[in-house]
């Protein structure tokens, strides 16, 4: 691979190793690594304060002689294992720490003596490195060896179980003897004086140490024998005590070699304590810990003072659920000593400066120089990424100190590093990325981070197994889903075009280098989503979303259209979600984007339920997405819609077919159907292309005849071009989803045997979002395919597309899809633009002319035609009704101005020349056939029907309906081609005027103007008006008037007097018009021939009003009325009342022979009646009468009605018995006496009598 050209700027080392970057702390360190040490350690202002806490918590320990336990917490990666060198180092007093880290000088000046200088045991302790299996050989095991290290003359700590070693040690002495045996002592060997007590070992001391296995002296004892050459495999092979005992003897043993506390630097603690697999070993180491702070029953004789490094919780990074319930619970228990242990965080902040001195270090001034002009260069040319990219990491200084890395990249890289194997720190995998996977990277970018996928995704990346499997289901849907993906999509799925299809490729470089700028750039969005499922939870990628992806890879995704690379991210995501469940997206202009790498295998479900799939349930499955997102509503197997062209509604209908293989039938449009759409298949049999079904189509349209040749059909056919098997696959795919999803749990559950019931539920999730994206795959796949975009076209199979994608079935018709990206938007302009090529004169209605609406205008037409200048005024919503429909492009039948309309002719003009060499009788299709002879219209049946009937109404002789000799009624939507169109033989004008004159007598007025409608309406209400009105009636009305007459003394006949005439003259019009019979033309001339009266108009009007005859009739037979009349002309003779009498009889006169309009004979009558009986009771008596018979007495026999006096009869004009007064008195004396009257009257009016009955009320006992 070619070198890097960053080596010109940084000093890059040739290769990078695995133990570089890794600071282990090293108890035995050579002045050559404690130089390395300090030459590349950076002291920030806050690791000195850090250095400081540390310092005063081993000096408050020593102080106190308490034991402190303190812990380097930090971030992966952020110098946890240096800090506790340079702090060993610094406690020791090193020299070459002020050499090189002068500032230091502070901290040995502040610590000295209490710290710095004191004989400290300093215990360096590796965890990982010792494979230890516990604590107490990590502490205690790591302290043996040390000891002999610094210390190899001296005794042994009894650290071990002693029982063995003291039984073996009797056997030697009396195998060897004393001499020999003792001299082997290590105390013994210098004679004793370098150990004080513990030196002068002999066979006394020796039994007696025996004798006591816990004391004191026998755990000397133990030590003395673990150095022997006999005794030392044996020693170092025992069990290690407990540690809290233990660590109660080591600082015996210590205390007595003359030191004054002890240091334990525990690097790596808690990642030994997390690599416990079995929770109870978990749960029993774990506790330990607090023994080295909390000594309870074993007090140390010295302080033991502990810095432990411990990373960043892994959960904060990867998820709680992905680090497994194991390291939660783990973590759970950490969380316990946070109030027992002091903790020092080392800051992220410093990390800046760490790389910039062990990363980043310049190649020299010039270089510094150019990477500085560089870096400015970029701030200014990318200055939103710039913003963005500082991510939480600080200013622009530190965007400068790790630049060509951003701040965004480093927090990413730490955070994997914590997911990483523990010698792959972020310091060295970011080193690995500018050595071996940036040989083409220009300064003045940005490395994307993108690029940090391949770094960490190869080989053995975690030493924790769940993150493991993280890591190989990250590079398994990388390489088997997203990389394929975007090969195709790109075309570069070859050697030539991918360098990872190469054999002598090293593959786990990736696309480093490779010169494939578009394909690459997808791979880093790509990679940049499975960075996120690794560590979702750092704070760059946790909420990430398309535009973060375009900035998080700064500059490499490109746009022809500014501003227009999140849309591009943002449809590559959406790509991906189709690919692969592991990708999430929500959202629509800037999605957000999450990475789920613990998915379930939807390939192996998808496989093994394949009978679910079928080409049947592929054409039906693609036929649903189509008419959904052409809005059209599927019934049967078939589809309609309404779409709204030039102010009308026509109704398409949809057929989904092969059509290389359809029926002829399906190119006719169906009953009820404006137009037909036919949707071809976007696939076929092998074999077949879309040129096959364009070939069926010209030799269909070469088959018609007649019209249908010469005008085609309403029929449009949409060719697709054919998605390729990729896409058939993806199709095949959702239709096994669409059989598995609808499956109860059991169901499911039983379909795919290998999942439990418990992952049910995540199961049928996944399945659910994997139905969405691959519906939305072919929903983008078949919108490239119809023509609607071509943002898609990678999904369609080269070579077979149709020439042309939509057809009207019109030789040389072809119509254009629009390519919006819309379904539903192209189907209108497809549909609208096959209406224009069939019906370019379609009326161009501002309303849709519903049949009500048509209606309406009809009737507001035939208005403005029975005008005389055949123009009228309407109100606001007529004239916008006749504008909308009646006055619209291509009919013109009026012209609208303001609020008046004008019959204009129009279209109706071109009916009447198209049929002006019509022979014989006209009928209603020879007129739709006159109405767009040349078919340019395509009119809708109920305009055609209002284009007749308007033509009928406006033709110079207007025309009737006529069915079998019959006049019949034109409704809009129901006028039979068959029906005759008559004209009409109208009456006179001078007829006319009559007959409507007549007619107002009636109460029935219409327009003046004469036309076959209104003489048809003029017959038909006089009819109904006259046979509401009997003439019986009207004659036994004047039989009663002229009793009446006579009884006022009128001398004239009765149909003199103005009433009587009138009632005369009513019977005459009323039997005029109904033995006129049903023909309106002998109506109309029945009532043009009737004698007119001007003066009688108004009589006559007024009597034809509702009920007025019967209301007279009421008057006429009411006797009360006529009683007072009559007694009025037996008064006339009495003197002194004749004056007033003749007086009232001449009122009453005049109401009965005037008509009603001018006295009203009800209340006249009334009046009169009542002033003559006022009258009569208040007249004396004429003259004397002769003496009346005695009254009879009303005492009937019992059960038997008492007689009463004969009613006299005279006849009436009806011939009826006409009742009058008792001619005798019938006295009443007893209550019984009344009661049987009123049965005897009750039985008279049972039988239909008339009765009128004269009380008179006589005071005392006086017999009139």
């Amino acid at each position: 691979m070619p070198p890097t050209p960053l080596r010109r700027y940084f000093q890059l080392p040739d290769d990078v190793k695995t133990v570089d970057f890794v600071h282990q702390i090293d108890r035995a360190a050579t002045a050559e690594r404690i130089q390395r040490t300090l030459v590349d350690y950076q002291v920030t202002p806050s690791i000195a304060r850090n250095l400081d806490r540390a310092l005063d918590n081993v000096r408050r320990g020593i102080e106190d002689r308490r034991s402190v336990f303190t812990w380097i917490h930090g971030s992966f990666g952020c110098g946890k294992s240096h800090f506790m060198n340079v702090l060993s180092l610094l406690v020791a007093d090193e020299k070459a720490v002020y050499a090189l880290h002068p500032e230091l000088e502070a901290q040995r000046k502040q610590f000295s003596p209490g710290v710095i200088g004191k004989k400290l045991f300093r215990l360096h302790v590796q965890c990982i490195s010792r494979q230890a299996r516990t604590l107490e050989e990590i502490v205690l095991g790591a302290a043996v060896e040390e000891l002999a290290r610094l210390h190899p003359d001296a005794p042994a700590p009894a650290l071990f179980e002693v029982q063995k070693l003291f039984a073996s040690a009797k056997r030697l002495l009396e195998d060897l003897g004393d001499e020999k045996f003792f001299a082997a002592f290590p105390s013994n060997k210098s004679g004793g004086d370098d150990w004080g007590e513990l030196g002068g070992w002999d066979r006394a001391r020796f039994e007696a140490a025996m004798e006591l296995p816990g004391s004191a002296e026998a755990r000397a004892l133990a030590g003395e024998l673990a150095k022997t050459p006999w005794l030392e495999g044996m020693a170092a092979g025992a069990d290690l005590v407990k540690l809290g005992p233990g660590l109660q003897i080591l600082a015996e043993h210590l205390a007595r070699l003359g030191y004054e506390g002890v240091i334990l630097f525990l690097d790596e603690l808690v990642l030994w304590l997390s690599t416990f697999q079995d929770p109870k070993k978990l749960a029993l180491e774990t506790p330990k810990v607090s023994t080295l702070v909390e000594h309870g029953d074993y007090p140390p004789a010295l302080p033991f003072l502990t810095f432990a490094a411990r990373q960043r919780d892994l959960s904060e990074m990867v998820g709680k659920l992905t680090v497994g319930r194991d390291e939660v619970i783990f973590r759970d228990q950490l969380s316990f000593w946070k109030d027992r242990f002091e903790t020092i965080s080392l800051e992220d902040k410093d990390l800046p400066r760490i790389i910039e001195k062990r990363v980043l270090r310049s190649a020299g001034p010039e270089a510094k120089a150019e990477i500085d002009r560089a870096f400015e260069a970029y701030k200014r040319a990318f200055s939103s990424d710039f913003r963005q990219l500082n991510g939480n990491q600080g200013d622009v200084d530190d965007f400068r100190r790790v630049y060509p890395f951003s701040p965004a990249l480093v927090e990413v890289m730490v955070a994997l590093s914590a997911t990483l194997q523990r010698d792959r720190t972020a310091l060295r995998e970011l080193t690995n990325l500018l050595v071996r996977y940036l040989p083409d990277f220009e300064l003045g970018k940005v490395v994307p981070v993108g690029d940090l996928f391949d770094v960490v995704a190869h080989g053995q990346a975690s030493d924790l197994p769940a993150i493991q499997k993280l890591y190989e289901q990250a590079r398994r849907i990388y390489e088997n889903d997203l990389l394929p993906h975007i090969r195709k999509k790109n075309k570069t799925a070859s050697p030539e075009k991918c360098q990872l299809l190469r054999e002598e490729f090293d593959a786990r470089l990736g696309c480093s280098g490779c010169p494939e700028a578009v394909c690459r750039t997808q791979t880093r969005i790509a990679k940049t989503v499975l960075l996120q499922g690794l560590v979702p939870n750092t704070p760059v990628l946790k909420n990430l979303t398309a535009q973060s992806l375009v900035y998080l890879n700064s500059g490499t995704l490109k746009s022809k259209v500014p501003n227009q690379e999140p849309a591009m991210a943002a449809n590559l995501v959406r790509e991906l979600s189709g690919v692969t469940p592991a990708v999430h997206v929500e959202g629509a202009a800037n999605p957000a984007v999450r990475c789920i790498l613990d998915v379930i295998d939807v390939r192996r479900i998808l496989d093994y339920c394949r009978d679910l799939d079928n080409e049947q349930r592929r054409r039906i499955r693609v036929r649903q997405i189509l008419f959904e997102r052409m809005g059209v509503k599927l019934e049967d197997q078939t589809g309609s819609r309404v779409i709204e062209w030039r102010g009308r509604k026509w109704r398409i209908g949809f057929v989904y077919d092969n059509i290389r293989l359809v029926n002829e039938h399906a190119f006719q449009p169906a009953e009820g159907e404006d137009l037909r759409v036919l949707v071809d298949y976007p696939f076929d049999e092998v074999g077949h292309s879309p040129r096959h079904d364009e070939e069926r189509l010209r030799d269909f349209l070469d088959g018609l005849s007649g019209q249908d040749a010469e005008r085609g059909l309403p029929t449009v056919v949409w060719l697709p071009a054919f998605i390729d098997e990729d896409t058939r696959q993806v199709l095949a795919d959702l239709c096994i989803l669409d059989g598995l999803l609808p499956l109860q749990d059991k169901d499911l559950a039983a379909r795919v045997p290998w999942i439990s019931l418990d992952e049910l539920g995540r199961v049928r999730g996944t399945l659910e979002q994997q139905q969405a994206h691959k519906r939305a795959q072919i929903e983008n796949a078949l919108a490239s395919a119809y023509g609607v975009t071509h943002t898609f076209d990678a999904h369609l199979a080269p070579g077979l597309a149709p020439e042309h994608r939509a057809y009207l079935l019109r030789h040389e018709t072809r119509l254009s899809v629009p390519a919006d990206g819309l379904f539903e938007q192209s189907l209108e302009a497809i549909v609208k633009q096959a209406l224009e090529a069939r019906a370019p004169r379609h009326p161009v209605f501002t309303k849709v002319p519903t049949r009500a609406r048509i209606e309406g205008v009809l009737d507001l037409v035939g208005r403005l035609l029975d005008t005389p200048e055949r123009r009228a005024r309407f109100d606001r919503a007529q004239i916008d009704d006749l504008r909308a429909i009646a006055a619209a492009e291509h009919l013109s039948v009026v012209r609208v101005i303001e609020e008046e309309a004008t019959y204009a002719g129009g279209i109706l003009d071109a009916m009447a020349k198209n049929l002006a060499q019509n022979k014989g009788t006209l009928s209603v299709g020879a007129v739709r056939a006159a109405i767009d002879p040349e078919g340019l219209m395509d009119l809708a049946r109920e305009v055609e029907d209002f284009l007749v009937l308007a033509y009928a109404k406006a033709a110079a002789k207007p025309l009737r309906l006529m069915a079998h000799g019959h006049v019949v009624e034109g409704l809009i939507g129901k006028l039979a081609n068959d029906l005759a169109l008559v004209p009409v033989e109208l009456p006179g004008q001078e007829t006319w005027q009559a007959a409507l004159r007549a007619a107002e007598l009636l109460g029935v007025t219409l327009g003046k103007a004469l036309t076959p409608q209104r003489v048809d309406d003029l017959a038909a209400k006089a009819r109904k008006a006259a046979a509401e009105i009997e003439t019986s009636r009207v004659a036994e009305a004047l039989v009663f008037l002229e009793e009446w007459q006579r009884l006022a003394g009128c001398k004239e006949p009765v149909e003199s007097t103005p009433r009587g005439a009138t009632l005369g003259a009513i019977r005459d019009l009323v039997t005029a018009v109904l033995s006129a019979g049903d023909e309106s033309a002998r109506v109309v001339e029945a009532l043009g021939r009737l004698p007119w009266d001007a003066a009688r108009t108004t009589a006559i009007t007024h009597m034809t009003g509702s009920r007025r005859i019967e209301a007279l009739l009421e008057t006429l037979r009411n006797e009360s009325l006529k009683a007072p009349i009559a007694g009025g002309q037996n008064l006339s003779v009495d003197p002194a009342r004749r004056s007033d009498v003749a007086a009232a009889m001449d009122k009453v006169l005049m109401a009965l022979v005037q008509n009603e309009n001018v006295v009203a004979l009800r209340p006249a009558l009334e009046q009169e009646g009542a002033r003559i009986t006022r009258l009569l009771f208040a007249a004396p008596p004429v003259q004397p009468q002769p003496p009346q018979p005695p009254p009879q007495m009303f005492n009937p026999p019992r059960n038997e009605t008492a007689p009463v006096a004969s009613l006299p009869s005279r006849r009436g004009v009806g011939g009826e018995d006409r009742p009058t007064t008792i001619d005798a008195p019938v006295l009443l004396k007893t209550p019984a006496d009344a009661d049987q009257l009123l049965l005897v009257l009750r039985e008279r009016l049972s039988a239909g009598k008339r009765l009128r009955v004269t009380i008179e009320i006589v005071d005392g006992d006086e017999t009139p």
